[in-house]
């Protein structure tokens, strides 16, 4: 517990997370069929998410709540430059153009990012690659034009989305 094994059961709280997973990877790999964007979206759920929380437990201070398991801003950015880099280099790998990929990442990263901000209970495990997957799979097809249009809507939607959080509970200031 007070090891690397403290990882997962130092959770203070009630979390399905590890059911979710084993839910979450089977259905990823049944809607890809284990293609190419089957690495990338689970590249999402295991090293951004991982980051995201060792990122917010050691020094998340904007908590969006004061539930037991509320995430954190700074969580949630390190989730997204996390999942930025794995969906850029993944798409860049599957054939799509620089401009393409930029923005068929931002899209997926920032998307994904309140995905999992807004996931409790570990539903995230489960959620993250079906719905990365999913996008990633959308968005490969489209051409520059309709991704900077997919990319500002997933913008306006977290911009539509944060200030109601804030304003319906207040940020939770973490102090140690």
């Amino acid at each position: 517990k007070n090891g690397l094994g403290g990882v997962l059961s130092s959770v203070n709280r009630v979390s399905l997370g590890e059911f979710y997973f084993l839910l979450g990877l089977p259905a990823l790999f049944t809607l890809s069929q284990g293609g190419a964007l089957y690495g990338t979206a689970l590249a999402i759920l295991t090293f951004a998410d991982a980051a995201a929380a060792l990122v917010g437990t050691f020094h998340g201070k904007h908590r969006f709540g004061d539930y037991p398991d509320a995430k954190s801003l700074e969580g949630t950015l390190t989730f997204f430059a996390v999942s930025f880099v794995i969906c850029l280099t993944g798409l860049s790998v599957n054939g799509l153009g620089p401009l393409e990929a930029t923005l068929a990442a931002l899209t997926v990263s920032v998307m994904m990012a309140l995905l999992e901000a807004v996931a409790r209970d570990g539903l995230d495990n489960l959620l993250l690659p079906v719905c990365a997957y999913l996008l990633l799979r959308a968005l490969s097809g489209l051409d520059a034009g309709a991704l900077g249009v997919a990319f500002l809507t997933a913008l306006v939607i977290v911009i539509g989305v944060a200030p109601w959080n804030e304003l319906r509970r207040g940020w939770s200031h973490e102090t140690r």
